[in-house]
């Protein structure tokens, strides 16, 4: 990986993480004002929200990093047709806001929808700007204005909560971030949108984008649907229970897949041979293994101290699915990585399939789960997880000939591993938590042993993590 990139990537894990800890210091303030009840109705609404955000950050603007000769119209086109998608959908759920409300017996609803689906046309607005600078891998303006976008959001989420505002406190939250975000982006940017492009650019794009956008949909909707179904058969302070043990184990995975995720499309699409793509993926396939395994599993074993510390004793109840919700997200960043290897193929077609494929599994699932309860739900996430890795490996096997049974024996070796470290660590954890009362003491203790015992173990088995940074910075070069 040449210089740039390494540097994008030191970039990305600055933002990513100074927003992780903002984030998570934010919800520990807001956890400790807020009733489940308030979470919970935001919960309500994130099907639509994952839908309609995903919609509009569909496949169009990946089509700019993608596509090698672009141009002013390009950007011009994309801009103004994200714009239109983004209005059309606000206007559609403005429109069904009573409806949303009625499904779910929450009144309250209908304007919650109206005020906070604003940051989807706020947020439109942006997205060429990043697109932009995603495809030059210029990070460092975007990690500057995604910690200040999310440092003054998080202010203005916890004054709100300390005046009484509630729910609101999280609306207000949510679309001062985006409006934040977007007017930050436009500042850093010398370039504005013209209608100069034709029916030829944006058919360039929508050609690329469509599956995508297909995609987006089936995944705003299936990445959201056991929070729907919570929310429609429970009340909506046991949704706030799962969506709280969710957004931590959301927050915690996604600050790592993001990272890697956000450089490595873009990395990718500029390698012009095969074998540096299957060498460049299968690092990318070892690294995030080792850390993740270790990260989840530390993060369910000790799951009971990391939800009353962050959260606090009022959020008991959210123990058990985070503990779960950990073992589900071990294999969420593989999952998430393989699409790249799909978008820079030019394969959307297949990532299509495969999603359909994924989403009709996740129905048998909820059929068979929803009638023994949450903590069922939640195992048929780690089996759907499972599947969604068969599925994905078995397609990148076929772009790339970088064989599934490769893969799983890459994936298995260091998950196994982890997995016996882990039992060993569980069993540990009763001794210490014999003499330390303090959790925060006994979860630095845990995570210290556990990382010595882990790299130390990892390392026997041919992972070296200086090795592997060295490499990063002079053995995945691209081809020139």
């Amino acid at each position: 990986m040449n210089n740039k990139v390494f540097t994008s990537l030191v970039w990305t894990f600055t933002e990513k993480f100074g927003s992780f800890f903002l984030r998570l210091t934010t919800q520990m303030v807001l956890a400790r004002i807020l009733l489940p009840y308030d979470f919970g109705l935001i919960a309500m609404i994130s099907i639509f929200t994952g839908i309609a955000t995903s919609l509009v950050n569909g496949g169009m603007s990946q089509s700019l990093i993608r596509i090698k000769d672009i141009s002013d119209k390009d950007y011009s086109a994309v801009f103004f047709m994200n714009v239109v998608i983004a209005v059309f959908l606000y206007c559609l759920l403005f429109f069904f806001s009573n409806n949303i409300a009625n499904f779910y017996n929450e009144p309250r609803l209908e304007l919650i929808v109206k005020i906070y689906m604003l940051s989807l046309i706020i947020t439109s607005f942006a997205l060429v700007h990043i697109a932009d600078l995603n495809r030059n891998l210029n990070f460092k303006r975007q990690t500057i204005i995604e910690l200040i976008s999310v440092v003054i959001s998080s202010i203005i989420s916890v004054v709100l909560a300390c005046m009484g505002f509630g729910v609101w406190c999280l609306v207000y939250g949510n679309l001062s971030y985006a409006f934040i975000r977007m007017i930050a982006f436009w500042i850093q940017s010398n370039w504005t949108p013209r209608l100069n492009f034709t029916s030829v650019h944006m058919l360039r794009h929508q050609k690329f984008g469509i599956n995508l956008s297909i995609n987006a949909v089936l995944s705003g909707l299936f990445n959201n649907i056991f929070q729907t179904v919570i929310g429609k058969y429970y009340s909506a302070s046991t949704l706030g229970y799962y969506s709280q043990a969710k957004n931590l184990q959301q927050i915690l995975l996604n600050t790592f897949t993001q990272t890697i995720q956000k450089v490595t499309y873009p990395f990718y699409a500029k390698l012009e041979s095969n074998d540096d793509l299957v060498r460049a993926y299968k690092q990318t396939l070892k690294a995030t293994i080792v850390v993740i395994a270790l990260a989840m599993f530390f993060l369910s074993i000790n799951g009971d101290h990391i939800v009353l510390t962050v959260l606090s004793d009022k959020w008991y109840a959210s123990i058990a699915f985070f503990k779960l919700l950990c073992i589900a997200g071990i294999l969420y960043p593989i999952n998430a990585y393989s699409i790249n290897i799909f978008l820079v193929k030019n394969r959307t077609d297949l990532n299509l399939k495969s999603s359909i494929a994924k989403k009709t599994i996740i129905v048998g699932i909820l059929f068979v789960t929803i009638p023994l309860g949450i903590k069922a739900m939640i195992i048929g996430q780690i089996v759907q997880s499972i599947t969604s890795f068969l599925i994905n490996g078995y397609l990148v096997g076929r772009l790339t000939g970088f064989r599934i049974w490769n893969q799983i024996k890459i994936i298995g070796k260091y998950v196994l591993i982890s997995l016996i470290i882990a039992i060993g660590i569980y069993f540990l954890k009763s001794n210490v938590e014999a003499y330390l009362q303090n959790s925060i003491l006994i979860l630095i203790i845990l995570f210290v042993v556990h990382s010595a015992i882990h790299f130390t173990i990892i390392s026997l088995f041919g992972f070296n993590i200086v090795e592997m940074i060295i490499n990063m910075k002079k053995d995945l070069k691209p081809a020139k």
